[in-house]
């Protein structure tokens, strides 16, 4: 048996007490519920039970040796576990895992599961949207107002999706977009970042086009790389040819099937 522990996921307000709300600790409930739920695994049991998994802890006091800690991008400095080197480290990306490298914990990379478990395909006629879903902040709305105008110009439409609650939202969002747009270049860079967005929209067989950050190291080959707004649009240009197109589309799609449900599940049931 495997129990998951993690502090649920809500709906609230980030980074401002009077802006609008919006998932949080999504991660939690992907890592934690859905994966528990997919396993036939315990979610946040009263007890103890079997293999024990904390999900995204705040720090390390509730952990037991021999426990496993997924640590995502983490709440607490990653410098605790040097002195609890029997607590066993779960990463979710290549180069968390080799941030990890040098500790003495056991390390165990289990990436995250894309949210398209029914592996519906996005159908599409021609290329004429690209978008962006993610949390809100002070910054991102200036971002993405700007690569709207700059892709209006070559005759891309450019949605946003940043308000999202419930799992369908993030569904109906992918639903409507030909290209993905992770125009994330000069935010700060780290290696605990994972790339569950390119994957996600790789699973519904939409090419990203992408800033080239750490976390996206196991994607190199996968999404067209873009340091700034002039190669993002460059980058969507590329796109609109559907010979291009459709030769990322038919290499992403296979990729991605080694981050669904069914796949990445028994990553876990190897810790059994």
């Amino acid at each position: 048996m495997i129990s998951f522990f993690a502090l649920d996921s809500y709906i609230g307000k980030s980074y401002s007490k009077h802006g609008p709300d919006s998932v949080r600790r999504l991660s939690s409930r992907i890592r934690g519920e859905e994966i528990a739920n997919y396993l036939g695994a315990k979610y946040n049991p009263p007890e103890r039970e079997g293999v024990c998994i904390w999900v995204k802890p705040r720090d390390l006091s509730v952990v037991k040796d021999g426990d496993y800690v997924d640590f995502l991008d983490g709440e607490f400095n990653p410098k605790r576990f040097i002195s609890r080197p029997k607590i066993k480290i779960i990463t979710s990306s290549l180069c968390q895992h080799d941030f990890f490298k040098n500790y003495p914990n056991e390390k165990f990379l289990i990436p995250s599961h894309h949210l398209n478990i029914d592996r519906i395909k996005r159908t599409r006629k021609e290329i004429k949207v690209a978008g962006y879903i993610g949390v809100p902040s002070p910054s991102v709305y200036k971002r993405f107002d700007d690569i709207k105008t700059e892709l209006a110009k070559i005759g891309i439409d450019f949605v946003t999706e940043f308000l999202f609650k419930v799992k369908q939202d993030a569904l109906d969002f992918y639903n409507k977009i030909d290209i993905f747009v992770y125009g994330d270049w000069d935010s700060n860079d780290h290696p605990h970042r994972i790339p569950t967005k390119m994957i996600n929209a790789a699973s519904f067989g939409i090419p990203s086009v992408g800033f080239p950050c750490m976390a996206n190291k196991e994607l190199e080959g996968y999404y067209v790389k873009a340091r700034n707004m002039k190669e993002t649009v460059e980058g969507v240009m590329r796109l609109k040819d559907e010979d291009f197109y459709n030769k990322m589309v038919n290499k992403i799609i296979p990729f991605s099937e080694g981050y669904h449900i069914e796949n990445v599940s028994k990553l876990y049931l190897l810790l059994l």
